[in-house]
């Protein structure tokens, strides 16, 4: 999403869930899967990954559920335009 190729980053987050188990690196999929298939108009993927998203429980997970959230009441095309910061040192992406 960095580079605005939204159907790679569709791709990452396919492979990404496919492996991944821990609740807050899975939830950190799920909600930046979820803008991208929103971004491409994928209503239903999105959807589904947010569903997801609302089930998991862990540390830090409640925080990105809010922000799935909110998410909803925002256009989806802004995910076109807005690129991710990635943090480095958190290994964390906002």
């Amino acid at each position: 999403m960095r580079r605005g190729d939204l159907a790679r980053a569709l791709g990452h987050a396919h492979a990404g869930l496919a492996h991944e188990r821990a609740p807050y690196p899975r939830a950190q999929l799920l909600l930046w899967g979820a803008r991208a298939a929103a971004a491409t108009g994928d209503a239903a993927q999105a959807s589904a990954w947010r569903l997801e998203l609302e089930g998991l429980v862990g540390e830090g997970v409640i925080e990105l559920q809010a922000k799935a959230r909110a998410d909803l009441r925002r256009p989806p095309r802004r995910w076109r335009r807005r690129r991710p910061v990635v943090n480095l040192f958190m290994m964390d992406a906002q």
